[in-house]
């Protein structure tokens, strides 16, 4: 009858309830007093600082070394309030303020704690040491060179790193003239690998003294630059074949079909920006007007490139010669001169008798020309030269002639430059 009784207590609600109530209370006291607990914490490597640096350096002042460079705290606490403490929440100040000359100086210091927790949080604390000692020395300072070592790689042979750029070049350093006074140079080592693109980034530096060698670390201490890092930028560029090419202005029989150009160098190497370079794939040298020469002509062409591109080949001139092929040339003495647009009021008298014309084309071609004495100087009907004389006044003046071939005499035409000699005076 009890046991049943027990087991029909045991398993109702209420009996859940105040279990539950029972045990969260006791796990409650257990934490409590295990979390409030003292306990003996320990913190090494706690760093100093120092308040109104600013007016200590306006007087010139510097800490050349100091001693010890971190402090050893051990505090009685609770165990929840050690929990929070550590050489990255927990440092020491120092107050620079009453130094007012060079020397050896003992200060105390103050225990700084994370927000939320005071030395009423700490029933005792333990020191390592309960001074600082600071050689303090006057203040000098020293301009310094920087040098950038880039060691590294790009992502292939296609790109190149460039030479670095960096600023500040110069570098002041304030400090102890005993420390200043060896230090040679600030360098700047850069170790990258597969860069595609330009590098832009703010780096440390080292301090080199006179045997090349970097300085200890704990001089660093007693020392204050003008800047703190040194922006680099090492460029990459895509390295790539440029081809190179003229115009060509046709005429006289010459066409695409039966012209060829050839150019030396046919292309060069250039290096630039990779997204500014990677649609630059041709360079123009300059236009060939082929009515200008008879079969063939061979020409120096400077290579001007864009003032962002490097030209890594270094060839600044190009020789471009241009030949037509299967076509002749035939030398006519002209006596059909005209003019064209003379002035109003103006009576023109042509001076030159003849001009000396040649003819370009196939021999076909040529040979259908009006002329059956290729030595004769009576004119072919069908070529004649024109000057105009739109812009020309009363004068004598050479003006440039066009010549034309009258009728169907196929793909042929007068190469060179012409001129003939007119007169212009008033009309009677």
């Amino acid at each position: 009858m009890i046991t049943e009784k027990l087991s029909k207590a045991f398993s109702s609600k209420a009996f859940y309830i105040v279990f539950s109530l029972v045990i969260s209370a006791v796990l409650w006291i257990y934490v409590e007093i295990n979390e409030n607990r003292p306990v003996q914490h320990r913190i090494e490597g706690v760093q100093i600082e120092y308040l109104n640096e600013d007016i200590f350096r306006d007087r010139n002042l510097v800490i050349a070394s100091r001693t010890p460079q971190t402090v050893t705290l051990t505090l009685d606490c609770s165990r929840n309030v050690a929990s929070r403490l550590n050489n990255r929440t927990v440092s020491v100040t120092v107050d620079l303020q009453n130094i007012n000359s060079n020397g050896y100086f003992y200060r105390p210091y103050t225990i700084v704690y994370p927000q939320g927790i005071t030395s009423n949080d700490i029933s005792r604390t333990s020191r390592s040491v309960e001074n600082i000692a600071l050689n303090v020395d006057i203040l000098h300072d020293r301009q310094i060179p920087v040098e950038v070592i880039y060691n590294g790689g790009t992502s292939s042979s296609d790109f190149i790193a460039e030479t670095p750029e960096f600023s500040p070049q110069m570098l002041t350093v304030f400090g102890p003239e005993a420390v200043i006074s060896g230090i040679v140079k600030a360098k700047v080592p850069i170790v990258r690998e597969s860069l595609s693109t330009t590098l832009r980034e703010d780096f440390p530096f080292i301090l080199i003294d006179e045997d090349g060698e970097e300085l200890d670390e704990s001089v660093y201490d007693s020392l204050m630059f003008d800047h703190e890092r040194v922006h680099v930028t090492v460029p990459i560029s895509l390295l790539k074949e440029v081809a190179l090419y003229v115009e060509l202005v046709y005429g006289a029989g010459a066409t695409a079909q039966n012209t060829i150009v050839s150019i030396d160098p046919p292309l060069i190497s250039l290096s630039g920006d990779p997204e500014a370079i990677s649609d630059y794939n041709s360079i123009t040298l300059g236009t060939i007007d082929v009515t200008r020469f008879d079969l063939m002509q061979a020409s120096m062409f400077p290579i001007i490139i864009q003032n962002t591109f490097t030209n890594v080949s270094n060839v600044t001139e190009a020789l471009v010669t241009v030949e037509v092929r299967g076509l002749e040339i035939k030398h006519l003495s002209v006596t059909n001169l005209h003019v064209i647009n003379e002035p109003r009021d103006l009576d023109a008298m042509i001076i030159t008798q003849s001009v000396d014309v040649k003819l370009r084309g196939s021999k076909e071609d040529l040979d259908r020309l009006n002329t059956d004495d290729l030595e004769s100087i009576d004119t072919p009907l069908n070529v004649r030269v024109v000057a105009d004389l739109t812009d020309y006044s009363t004068g004598t003046s050479m003006v440039p002639a066009r010549v034309y071939i009258d009728g169907d005499v196929g793909d042929i035409g007068a190469i060179g430059d012409y001129r003939i000699t007119v007169r212009l005076v008033k009309a009677q």
